[in-house]
């Protein structure tokens, strides 16, 4: 069986709709819960139950229908149409079912003549669908024909609740009865789902409620204990949400202070020997980043049912994050002390971080690998270490916030909170920088911003400055004692480079925003690139060609923070995908129908975001720790069951987005860029006609620069292929790209980077240019004195400004299968985000580049933006599509003439 039928033995399965920890605890203390007595619905689906199960095993839609869905409707007191047509723009369509709150206003619907439109069904509560018994409900039914947009069920009652303007939707196939509503229909897989038959065989009335309270009639309507109450529906989504934002509210501080405990922690632990110079402090900050990097995937995997917590005893109760969350939230309410120099907590962390790492049979944990948790990766974490003191400070801020009700801390599910949430809190860390006390400090408001001062100046506060007294959990005292200042001598403090405690800058881009880029942006090019697929009803007319298609789309980011954007982009790709037909490839391990050998399948839609995660999502960010949290994003967002985590690396890269060479601009015979290749033309083409009407040799005439490239594309290609089924494909995907791709564009890449170092004080002489050139990029050769001086001075300003060459980082979007620039399809079909504001005066190192890089656009007063949106276009494909979150300044502002006539 499918994945959806594991809920046969639990009340519920919550798929993202609701707050599960609502749903679990808070449900149950609402009145119309407490005085509802569900024994006599209970007894009488039980009777229609036993009286109709025979029949039912091998029904069709239509028997499934008449012998079960339309009575257990008519027991939950609704008023339903049938077979009632639907006026939408892709011509009339039949939902099974329109529920109505009373029999006036579904005769009224059903006599209406021809299709109905929305304004038809203003007074309807809800549209439904009805399929075969236990007809898969996530993927489209096998061999069925024509695929068309209904074929697959979600996409069906998504689109019927689209076009009738209804607020909810009700998908069964008898035995699974799933909720939909409209404002999240559209991702296919979040709903409420109850195995009704389970919970009539248990014959707990207690249980019964989370079916009965949640399908019956009254749940769609306004409540009656005063007028204009919300419907129960309505009503538990509403205080869903508003549960979900005060836990993301509260974490946002919480995991301030774990990051905070966390450096406190390697500091502290005397078997590190860490000293509190600026290096070790970043190098602290920065595995103290990964250390939570890490937490949060096991938090959300094991909440999430991807880790054995359910199914292996040995796993949740000797090794899971769950069993240790909780005894040290014992530990810390009862008062047991811990010492900051015994790292039993880490070690037993550790093992955790390996077993995932590499899998383990025994517990059940499959090998998710990825890269975050390779102790290659990360060997300052294989070297330090965290004492049980911060280390259990750190995981009870990540694992409880207090619940503003009881006043109790209580666990977070993170099932309940999305990714993007938690992306943009842990996107504002990275602004942070570690420091050590060296004498008492305290927290102070000035002109509203908070700030650290020495306890000796707080005193002196100006008008309109006040004392903040920081609430804060770490109890710590450090290697300083205690004193009742907020931060002691030896203790760690966070700040950003402005010296304020908290960061001024918003991380959180409002998802409606996100969306509306995506689909205006990504969509078109998605369409345009199934078109010569499609057949005249939409659907695939060529599912496999579809696939290809579609998978060969390229998204980029150029800054991406956390992935927001980009996890936008891979789940709309993916519905895409879904909608149209696309057939999947053969899944290693699975049998038919796409089941996996554990019998647990793999959704369609789910099958699809890590395929396009891996082929066609682009990113580029110049933190490195950004990077690692985009992944972080992407693998939260698709990682499947029992499947690897992608491999992303080939895609997701560390770098300055407005920094680097193009392959056209490389000479081999000159040492200075001659007019014409600053000129920065648009497209490769006209690159490639400047630099040989200069007279010049460019990289692009070398031949075995044409060859490298041939090598580093196809193998690209390979690993967009190859996808990441098992863990086999993430080595092997991870092997070609370190021993092939990296190698086979390491001499170009280094020969960018000297090309580019010169703009950043690097002298070379004119006439060792030629020679040098040749021998950076092909080796051997005579070298001169003074050569390697030269190289090793490049790459140290290469590594220090983060160069990143877009042509050789990623080949395959510019170069054709021969090795040479694709003319006008070089570059990207898609262009997203939201690019960093940052004020022209704090780029005052980077204007003589920009002013020959970006010459189209370039003004001494621009802000950097202005440079994201020229390289935006610069990176495109021609015909290709660009949407960034702008400022409207540039249409007004001075600086802003040159781009406005770009």
């Amino acid at each position: 069986m499918t994945d959806q039928y594991e809920i046969a033995f639990v009340t519920h399965r919550n798929h993202y709709l609701f707050s599960d920890y609502y749903l679990n605890h808070r449900v149950a203390e609402r009145r119309e819960w407490r005085e509802f007595n569900a024994r006599p619905a209970l007894d009488a689906l039980d009777q229609l139950w036993q009286a109709r199960k025979p029949a039912l095993t091998n029904a069709n839609e239509s028997q499934t229908e008449a012998d079960w869905i339309r009575p257990v409707l008519d027991l939950l007191g609704h008023h339903f149409t049938t077979q009632v047509t639907l006026a939408t723009p892709q011509g009339s369509k039949t939902p099974d079912y329109i529920l109505c709150p009373d029999e006036a206003t579904r005769a009224a619907i059903q006599t209406i003549h021809g299709a109905v439109s929305e304004s038809d069904l203003k007074g309807a509560l809800a549209v439904a669908d009805a399929k075969a018994w236990e007809q898969p409900l996530d993927r489209s039914l096998p061999g069925s024909g024509v695929k068309t947009l209904h074929q697959h069920p979600a996409l069906q009652i998504d689109f019927y609740i689209r076009h009738s303007g209804l607020p909810w939707g009700v998908l069964t196939n008898g035995r699974l009865w799933q909720l939909y509503h409209t404002d999240s229909s559209k991702k296919l897989d979040v709903y409420y789902e109850v195995d009704l038959p389970a919970l009539i065989e248990a014959g707990d009335a207690e249980a019964f409620k989370y079916f009965w309270l949640f399908f019956r009639r009254e749940a769609f309507t306004a409540g009656s204990a005063a007028a204009g109450a919300p419907a129960w529906l309505d009503l538990v989504l509403a205080e869903s949400a508003a549960y979900e934002q005060g836990v993301s509210d509260s974490l946002k501080e919480q995991v301030y202070e774990a990051l905070r405990a966390l450096a406190q922690g390697f500091l502290d632990f005397p078997g590190n020997g860490l000293a509190d110079d600026e290096a070790t402090l970043k190098a602290i900050h920065d595995n103290s980043l990964i250390v939570l990097y890490r937490l949060l995937f096991i938090l959300y995997a094991e909440d999430r049912d991807l880790l054995p917590v359910h199914e292996n005893t040995t796993y949740r109760e000797g090794y899971s994050l769950q069993a240790l969350k909780r005894r040290i939230a014992a530990e810390i309410d009862r008062g047991q002390p811990a010492a900051p120099t015994m790292s039993g907590l880490w070690q037993r962390l550790a093992e955790l971080w390996r077993v995932i790492d590499r899998g383990d049979p025994y517990l059940g944990v499959p090998a998710y690998n990825g890269g975050l948790f390779k102790p290659s990766n990360h060997p300052f974490l294989e070297q330090h270490r965290v004492g049980d003191l911060h280390l259990r400070t750190a995981i009870d801020l990540l694992a409880r916030t207090r619940d503003p009700k009881t006043g109790a801390r209580e666990v977070v599910d993170y099932r309940d909170l999305e990714i993007r949430h938690l992306g943009s809190i842990y996107e504002g860390l990275l602004e942070y920088q570690v420091r050590v006390a060296d004498q008492p400090l305290a927290v102070r408001k000035v002109k509203g911003k908070e700030v650290y001062e020495a306890i000796s100046d707080s005193h002196s506060l100006g008008k309109g400055d006040s004392p903040v007294s920081e609430d804060s959990p770490l109890s710590p005292p450090g290697r300083g004692g205690r004193s009742s200042a907020d931060i002691l001598p030896g203790q760690v403090y966070l700040v950003t480079d402005k010296g304020e405690r908290k960061a001024t800058g918003s991380y959180y881009t409002p998802d409606y925003i996100v969306q509306y880029i995506v689909e205006h942006t990504v969509g078109p090019v998605l369409e345009e690139a199934a078109a010569p697929f499609l057949g005249n009803d939409g659907a695939a007319g060529d599912p496999a060609g579809l696939a290809r298609a579609v998978l060969d789309v390229n998204i980029l980011d150029p800054a991406m923070g956390s992935g927001h954007f980009l996890v936008a982009a891979a789940d709309f790709t993916a519905r895409f995908l879904v909608e149209k037909g696309a057939e999947e490839a053969s899944r290693k391990g699975e049998g038919k129908e796409g089941k996996e050998g554990n019998g647990e399948g793999e959704s369609q839609l789910a099958y699809w975001r890590r395929r396009v995660a891996q082929a066609c999502i682009y990113g580029v960010d110049l933190n490195p720790l950004a990077v690692e949290l985009a992944k972080l994003s992407l693998w939260l967002a698709t990682v499947s069951k029992n499947k690897p985590l992608s491999f992303l690396d080939h895609h997701l890269r560390c770098g300055n987005s407005l920094i680097g060479a193009r392959v056209a601009d490389l000479p081999l015979d000159a040492a200075e860029p001659t007019k014409n290749q600053r000129k920065k033309a648009s497209k490769a083409q006209a690159e490639e006609a400047a630099a040989r009407a200069a007279g010049q040799t460019s990289m692009l005439d070398d031949s075995a620069f044409a060859g490298s490239m041939r090598t580093a594309s196809r193998f690209m290609g390979d690993i967009e292929r190859l996808g990441s089924e098992t863990l086999a494909d993430v080595h092997e995907s991870e092997r070609i790209y370190t021993d092939t791709v990296r190698k086979t564009t390491e001499r170009a890449r280094r020969l960018a980077d000297l090309w580019t170092a010169q703009h950043f004080g690097l002298n070379i002489a004119a006439d060792q240019w030629p020679a040098l050139a040749r021998h950076v990029l092909h080796g051997g050769g005579i070298v001169l004195p003074g050569w390697q001086e030269i190289i090793d001075a490049g790459r140290q300003i290469a590594a220090e400004r983060r160069f990143f060459h877009w042509e050789l980082e990623f080949p395959e979007v510019f170069f054709d299968q021969h090795g040479r620039l694709q003319g006008d399809a070089a570059g990207f079909d898609a262009v997203i985000g939201n690019p960093p504001y940052v004020h022209s005066g704090q780029i005052s190192d980077f204007k003589p580049y920009f002013a020959k890089a970006h010459s189209a656009v370039y003004d001494g007063s621009a802000d950097l933006y202005v440079y994201f949106y020229h390289q935006g276009v610069v990176l495109l494909r021609s015909g290709g599509r660009m949407s960034y979150i702008v400022t409207n300044k540039w249409l007004r502002a001075g600086y802003g003439e040159a781009l406005r006539g770009f």
